[in-house]
């Protein structure tokens, strides 16, 4: 029925975005990421943000905060980007005193995947993604592992070299019977300006 097919379009084009969000932040074989984002150089673009254990702990938030901008500003419209376990970790840190949460996490009645962390005056917007790894689940070995994300989306440029399609095709599970949805998009894009994200970095073990 059309009224299904439309419904596949949708769930395709939802499977781009998904795609195409994940190239945005993990990179590809020949496409860059906020991970991976290099200059003309090779140097890397973002900061790391080197961290000695998986602990979120009373000064993580702070931390991010301030490695990001230079050294006269903070940087604006900054967001951060985690898991839904490392916010819940972030909810699940108590105070000293009175053992309340100490951070005070608000979600979007909009859009419950996006709200606000509060700690003290510091509020900072969180985007969920699952595409990214958790700290406080990263186990500590003999290589680096690259974790939550902080800094303005707008530094990161997306260019779509052309419109995204989405296609039926009747001839490729024509002998079972089966409709192929296609998507297809030709995308790319790299971080432009320097030091535009701070990535929180668990640290090797040392040898």
């Amino acid at each position: 029925p059309l009224s299904y097919v439309a419904k596949i379009r949708e769930l395709a084009l939802k499977a781009l975005r998904r795609k195409v969000t994940d190239i945005i932040v993990n990179g590809g074989s020949d496409v860059f990421g906020i991970k991976t984002a290099k200059n003309t150089k090779g140097e890397a673009i973002c900061k790391a943000l080197e961290v000695e254990s998986n602990t979120i702990g009373v000064d993580t938030l702070k931390n991010i905060v301030f490695a990001y901008g230079g050294n006269d500003e903070l940087g604006g419209n900054a967001r951060l980007f985690l898991t839904k376990e490392d916010l819940a970790a972030f909810g699940a840190v108590r105070g000293t005193n009175e053992k309340k949460a100490l951070y005070e996490i608000t979600p979007s009645t909009e859009n419950p995947n996006v709200g606000t962390i509060k700690e003290g005056g510091v509020i900072v917007p969180y985007t969920i993604y699952s595409g990214l790894t958790s700290l406080s689940k990263a186990t500590q070995g003999a290589e680096a592992i690259q974790t939550m994300l902080y800094g303005d989306p707008a530094n990161f440029e997306l260019a779509l070299f052309g419109d995204y399609t989405i296609e039926v095709y009747k001839e490729t599970k024509a002998v079972e019977g089966m409709l192929t949805v296609i998507g297809e998009v030709m995308a790319g894009g790299n971080v432009v300006v320097d030091g535009g994200f701070v990535v929180v970095t668990l640290k090797a073990k040392s040898a």
